[in-house]
């Protein structure tokens, strides 16, 4: 009984993924268990695709 408890404890465990090669105290994306995981991804943006566009409007990403 101890042993499947305590399994399911490790299971449910929050996965934190930080950013290689620093010491940021942010992390690049943590995982939230809830039956499936949840990634929410920190500080990334969609690269640029219509380079003609300005870089703050809705269509340089295209």
């Amino acid at each position: 009984m101890w042993s499947a408890s305590l399994g399911a404890a490790h299971a449910a465990e929050v996965i934190r993924h930080k950013i290689p090669n620093s010491d940021f105290p942010i992390a690049a994306a943590v995982e939230i268990p809830a039956g499936k995981a949840t990634v929410y991804v920190s500080g990334k943006v969609p690269a640029v695709i219509d380079t003609s566009a300005p870089k703050d409007s809705a269509a340089a990403p295209g």
